[in-house]
């Protein structure tokens, strides 16, 4: 929201693009988005779609902006720690799946747990009562990116820590990595990140600290990128090579492990 949106009828909401290849936006979409608008008496002036940007643009943008409206059933994920970072508060509504609540997780890592809800009409409330609020938002932008600095968001050590208590007695080791997600389809830029963070990849070492786990993953997965050679093409990993539809991947990623785990306790062993 630009100014003191709910109170400004010049109030402008900014639509912004990650530019990944599932979220960009077409013509008809937008015309779509500026129609339902339209038909609850908000000018389509005041709504403005941003395409995709270089980070540091990206980033700039932020400035324009004095809240985040985190919406359901799909939260902000990247670009909530974005604005968070940049010093903006985040105003979620949030559900019962994982994506839907990675808001409400953020947001209470900051010590900002009133910032979120699962209800509409509450969640509109947290926004017009933050949007009158003036001075508020002038000291969470002043101070947003060092608390979140102090928060467990941005304690690698710690989170290193979690990730290798997790892996140890796992029977299942699943790979995401959101990290990289704003340069996908553009390995120029997403490398580098990659590169910077490859102690996350799936590696030996660590499927070792599982309970003979088996590696799992339900899309196309670049090798080297979440796993290495060597756990892609050992008998324990059943990710899928190439698929047409997610959800039959899923299906035959859990069919594989069910076989899997029954042939292992009944002594089979694996494939």
């Amino acid at each position: 929201m630009k100014n003191t949106a709910f109170l400004s009828s010049t109030a402008i909401l900014l639509l912004l693009s990650t530019g990944t290849a599932f979220a960009q936006q077409t013509l008809e979409d937008r015309v779509r988005t500026l129609e339902h608008f339209a038909r609850r008496g908000i000018d389509p002036a005041r709504i403005e779609f941003v395409d995709y940007q270089p980070r540091e643009q990206y980033l700039k943008t932020y400035r324009r902006i004095d809240i985040v409206l985190d919406t359901h059933p799909y939260n902000g994920h990247t670009t909530n720690l974005d604005a968070l970072w940049m010093g903006l508060p985040v105003v979620s509504l949030y559900g019962q799946t994982a994506v839907s609540r990675a808001g409400l997780s953020q947001l209470s890592n900051l010590d900002l747990r009133e910032l979120a809800t699962d209800d509409r009409d509450r969640f509109v409330s947290i926004a017009t009562s933050l949007a009158r609020d003036v001075a508020r938002l002038a000291a969470l932008r002043a101070t947003l990116r060092d608390r979140m600095l102090r928060s467990p968001l941005t304690d690698a050590r710690s989170f290193t820590r979690d990730i290798e208590s997790a892996y140890r007695g796992a029977n299942v080791v699943y790979a995401k990595s959101w990290g990289a997600l704003p340069y996908f389809g553009r390995w120029d830029e997403e490398k580098p990140i990659r590169d910077r963070y490859r102690h996350f990849i799936v590696d030996e070492a660590k499927m070792a600290l599982t309970d003979h786990g088996v590696f799992s993953h339900c899309l196309p997965l670049r090798r080297n990128v979440k796993a290495t050679d060597a756990v892609m093409d050992s008998p324990a990993c059943i990710a899928i090579d190439e698929a047409e539809n997610r959800l039959h991947v899923q299906k035959a990623i859990m069919a594989t492990l069910v076989a899997q785990t029954g042939n292992r306790e009944s002594g089979i062993g694996n494939r």
